[in-house]
């Protein structure tokens, strides 16, 4: 909403200058390409395990064209009314122009769009993770071999989004469909309930004639700021890599490498499933995570938990 208001406003106040036509053969550009591809493309480009920040900006180099384009064109039906001619008459500077006259015609507008724009991302969302694209994504890991020793891996999200859920079952779809139902019906419900709420806005905001720029003062725009501020300091913290990053930061690669050649020494016997030495190996790893600080997940408060091994052990056969 951002990138587009400013390149919109700048290129329909300066109609047919330098700036409207770059904008404008920039629009022409943008529209040439699918939506889900060019997100795609930024996306990979950036680097999709880098997380949130990397679908934001995706987002944003693909949704600002249609915006751009809109503010354009109310632009250039504000620049002729007889206030602004006034304001111009005057020797108002453009930017005071702008800011006092142009931006809050503006404002209604723009709330309206910014619901419809939330439907639009949220629509875009589901495409992506249809595709595998998801916010999370891109970490994969080896599960096994499939014939003619050819790997089997397996994409999957530490983040529970809608996305990842659609991008989750593309394996599984065959044996269990209705594994898409629900978030494919969310997100039916969440895109119809913003385009609803942008209709009925829209609506509203014509026949009350309220004036939308009381509502943003210095002071209103503290508020956001801080809520702003408050609600990323929230998601940095509860994220994963908030989590994490304190554990992260004690890795040691040499004590890994003698954790490795500790575990695979004579000592723990193999550390074969069902035997002493796997009892000595889960001890030892047990108190590894307790010198690093994890939080216990095991039994009684602990970092073991033990499963029934309900096959007979290989040795016993002959």
């Amino acid at each position: 909403m951002l990138v587009g208001t400013v390149l919109g406003v700048s290129a329909g106040w300066g109609r047919g200058g330098r700036a409207d036509r770059l904008v404008t053969g920039a629009v022409g550009v943008w529209a040439a390409f699918p939506v889900p591809l060019f997100a795609i493309i930024v996306i990979l480009a950036l680097g999709i395990q880098k997380g949130m920040i990397v679908f934001v900006v995706a987002l944003c180099v693909v949704g600002w064209a249609e915006i751009a384009q809109f503010v354009r064109g109310q632009v250039i039906g504000i620049k002729p009314q007889l206030h602004i001619e006034a304001a111009r008459s005057l020797g108002t500077r453009t930017s005071q122009i702008l800011t006092r006259h142009v931006l809050p015609l503006l404002l209604p507008s723009l709330l309206v769009l910014a619901v419809l724009e939330m439907a639009g991302v949220l629509l875009l969302l589901a495409e992506l993770g249809f595709l595998n694209i998801f916010l999370g994504g891109g970490f994969k890991v080896q599960i096994g071999e499939a014939g003619r020793m050819v790997p089997v891996v397996a994409y999957y999200s530490d983040v529970p989004e809608w996305g990842a859920l659609l991008a989750n079952i593309r394996t599984w779809w065959r044996a269990y469909p209705w594994l898409a139902w629900y978030p494919g019906i969310f997100f039916f419900v969440a895109i119809l309930a913003f385009n609803l709420w942008g209709e009925g806005l829209r609506r509203w905001l014509d026949q009350s004639r309220v004036n939308v720029s009381r509502l943003f003062s210095r002071y209103s725009l503290a508020a956001v700021a801080v809520l702003v501020f408050g609600l990323g300091w929230v998601l940095r913290t509860s994220a994963p890599l908030g989590v994490y990053s304190a554990q992260a930061k004690q890795f040691d690669t040499q004590q890994a490498l003698m954790d490795v050649r500790t575990l695979a020494s004579p000592q723990f016997q193999g550390r074969e499933t069902g035997t002493p030495g796997a009892k000595l190996a889960a001890d030892y790893i047990a108190e590894r995570m307790d010198e690093i600080g994890l939080q216990p997940g095991g039994q009684n408060d602990t970092y073991i938990q033990t499963f029934p091994c309900p096959w007979r052990h290989f040795r016993s056969l002959f």
